[in-house]
């Protein structure tokens, strides 16, 4: 397993910022290596056995979601997305007394500078997304999405490196925040605003209040002045009128269905098989725009009803509860990366934007590894 995690240390942090198809690709990698040693794997997963136990409830509940779906077959498709859960564990396990965990970091955040500064190239050369950031990857909410993970890093450890690491901790939040901003993202800035107050409270009391001042008037100013003027001001305002609208659709359409929901269906197919006579014409027509609904959590209930929804979220909140029981800095910085990203989630349908959820998985299951008596990472 030696060689595994140093492949693997190395390979992940450089493609997750710049391709998301290598990065699926090493997953499934991360996912079937430690089979390679299987009766050792098995004794060790008893220890995420609720993990497990959530998870296999979880698949058997998106079955039924998938059967009574107007498209079965497609919407079975789409569970591979929720396979790469199980990577978790797997690199828990791979990771298992490594010692150069801040040199994944270190490569992860190199890295993700190398996609902020493509991103300034792109808007330089006016290729952006209607301007927007959107490094890599294709759509600039996906990116700020991504972009919380780094910048989360670079906090905490300008926070608690010394001298000489600290300027470059700082330097690489600058550049990021710089990218986040130009993506025009205020659910990531929002989230990424309550994860920095937890990690300052944490790890510096002292500098709370200046701090805590400062970021809640620069995210007011942000949110409602739009001072980089990235996107005109009716866009942003229409972008908001279509998620109020469709959360106001919402329960005609989950009500018909609440236990198991309507599977992962593709929205504009579905709707053309949709009994008019039970439906409000003007809901119908609101739903069209269900992919992009900037709502995980409801549209996880639209998807796989309120039992899929609630062992979903157990999953996560198993992993937070988890990771916070560690009580090593860097399990700590990844507790509250998964607070943002849930935080997010109120936002953006980042639950199914896998340039997010595989390196946060990624992540989580190295700082799972951590031997808690690392005095490196320790809190």
């Amino acid at each position: 397993m030696k060689i595994l995690a140093e492949f693997f240390s190395i390979i992940p942090p450089i493609f997750f910022p710049l391709s998301v198809s290598v990065s699926s690709v090493l997953f499934i990698l991360l996912i079937i290596s430690p089979l390679l040693k299987f009766k050792e794997f098995l004794n060790f997963s008893k220890k995420y056995r609720f993990f497990y136990i959530f998870l296999f409830l979880f698949f058997i509940s998106y079955i039924f979601s998938s059967i009574f779906s107007y498209n079965p077959l497609y919407s079975l498709k789409k569970i591979r997305e929720f396979l790469f859960y199980l990577a978790i564990p797997s690199t828990i396990f791979i990771f298992q007394g490594y010692k150069k965990r801040k040199r994944i970091l270190k490569i992860f955040i190199l890295f993700s500078l190398l996609s902020a500064f493509y991103s300034f190239f792109q808007i330089l050369k006016g290729k952006g997304d209607e301007i927007r950031a959107h490094g890599f990857f294709l759509h600039p909410l996906t990116y700020s999405g991504f972009l919380i993970i780094p910048l989360t890093f670079s906090v905490g450890f300008a926070l608690t490196s010394k001298k000489k690491e600290k300027f470059f901790y700082l330097f690489a939040f600058f550049v990021l925040i710089t990218a986040l901003l130009l993506t025009d993202s205020r659910g990531a800035l929002f989230s990424l605003f309550i994860s920095t107050i937890i990690l300052i409270f944490k790890l510096k009391k002292k500098i709370i209040f200046p701090i805590f001042l400062i970021f809640t008037l620069f995210l007011i100013l942000f949110l409602i002045k739009n001072p980089l003027n990235i996107r005109k001001i009716d866009l942003r305002k229409e972008s908001i009128e279509k998620r109020t609208l469709l959360i106001k659709a919402f329960p005609e359409f989950f009500f018909k269905k609440p236990i198991f929901g309507y599977g992962r269906v593709y929205t504009e197919e579905w709707i053309k098989t949709l009994d008019k006579n039970k439906y409000k014409e003007e809901s119908i027509k609101i739903l069209k725009e269900m992919n992009h609904f900037h709502n995980s959590f409801l549209q996880v209930i639209f998807y796989f009803g309120i039992i899929g929804f609630l062992i979903l979220y157990s999953i996560y909140f198993y992993l937070l509860k988890t990771l916070y029981s560690k009580k090593t800095l860097l399990s700590f910085l990844t507790f509250t990366n998964l607070l943002a990203f849930l935080i997010h989630g109120f936002f953006e349908i980042n639950i199914f934007a896998e340039e997010i959820f595989l390196p946060l998985f990624y992540f989580i299951g190295i700082s799972l590894s951590e031997d808690e008596n690392n005095s490196l990472f320790r809190v």
